[in-house]
């Protein structure tokens, strides 16, 4: 039986509206329990797939408009869309992978899998047929 993970990018104090909860593209897996860290290189990869269609989209002349917001840079600067040059080389992903794991260890993100917090990286995660994935982009507040 496959077990889909819808994915979510969570963020507050974004500047418009919309950007605050964004939609990804859900991930499949087989296995009945995983690690956070399978989670987040599932995540990087279908990342990097995405990033690869979108060139190829724009190459061939058929970008759509969503297409574009989703890879413009405001999107990539928010650290939600993994940018292609970045992923483009066989290390990419581990090197992507790694500083996701940093950031998730120093706490620039929180992650939450059926509501529930998970707080390492090794912490086992039982999956049930539909599950919702957060990544909670922690924003500084603006003072200090």
């Amino acid at each position: 039986m496959q077990r889909r993970v819808q994915v979510f990018d969570e963020s507050y104090g974004a500047l418009t509206p919309g950007a605050a909860r964004v939609e990804r593209s859900p991930l499949e897996f087989a296995e009945a329990e995983i690690t956070a860290i399978d989670l987040i290189r599932f995540r990087i990869e279908r990342e990097l797939e995405r990033s690869e269609d979108a060139m190829q989209a724009m190459v061939s002349g058929r970008t759509s408009t969503t297409e574009q917001v989703l890879n413009s840079p405001p999107t990539i600067a928010r650290g939600f869309a993994a940018p292609a040059a970045r992923l483009a080389n066989p290390t990419g992903i581990d090197k992507a992978l790694a500083e996701a794991v940093e950031a998730f260890e120093q706490g620039r993100f929180l992650f939450l899998v059926n509501d529930r917090q998970i707080r390492t990286t090794t912490e086992p995660i039982r999956l049930q047929e539909v599950n919702a994935a957060v990544f909670l982009r922690l924003l500084p507040l603006k003072g200090g």
